[in-house]
């Protein structure tokens, strides 16, 4: 070889050799702190939006826990008035927090005032008479129909746990049929304690 070839040999080969061991290092270099960074983004953007979350299921706790405080009291209420009154004050609270889905109240069976024989298939009832209202805002309209499946472990879970346990519940995801629409919603519910 000529000396003009061995030396760019020479040079090159370890010029080209630490080129490229630098640029596969900053490249791993590069790799991890985007990995870092991104990482850092996602917890921070998880954390913002579960606290979002969180923050949105306490306030419709709130609301149900409110509500069901002020059923506690429905001895106060004329007695053939409760269901009417009733049924309108969760019908107002639904109409002004929109972005619930519907509300409701279930009620043992002539616990409220003793009359469900006279409110068979009435609004908000089934054959039964019970008072068990559901409205619900579909579209922005507001519909009432009697609740169905309250009665079903599972399907119930949401009025059955704090029936039997006294404590309010949050359930797991599940489908419901609202109007012939199959929706999938979580409840929140708070007990109507006897006093």
């Amino acid at each position: 070889m000529k000396i003009k070839t061995k030396i760019l040999l020479f040079t090159l080969l370890p010029t080209t050799v630490m080129l490229a061991a630098l640029q596969y290092f900053t490249l791993s270099y590069s790799i991890s702190e985007s990995k870092k960074n991104s990482r850092i983004i996602m917890e921070s953007v998880s954390k913002e939006y579960a606290n979002k979350i969180k923050a949105e299921l306490e306030g419709a706790m709130d609301t149900a826990r409110t509500l069901s405080q002020i059923f506690e009291g429905y001895e106060y209420l004329e007695t053939n008035k409760r269901r009417e009154e009733m049924t309108l004050q969760v019908k107002n609270v639904l109409a002004k927090n929109s972005h619930f889905f519907g509300m409701s109240t279930c009620w043992e069976p002539n616990a409220l005032d003793g009359l469900d024989s006279r409110y068979r298939n009435a609004p908000g009832h089934d054959s039964t008479g019970r008072f068990i209202p559901y409205w619900s805002n579909v579209e922005g309209k507001l519909t009432l129909e009697p609740l169905t499946g309250y009665d079903k472990s599972g399907e119930g879970d949401w009025y059955l746990i704090p029936k039997e346990t006294g404590e309010e519940i949050v359930t797991e995801p599940y489908e419901y049929t609202v109007l012939g629409k199959k929706v999938y919603m979580i409840t929140l519910s708070s007990p109507i304690k006897s006093k």
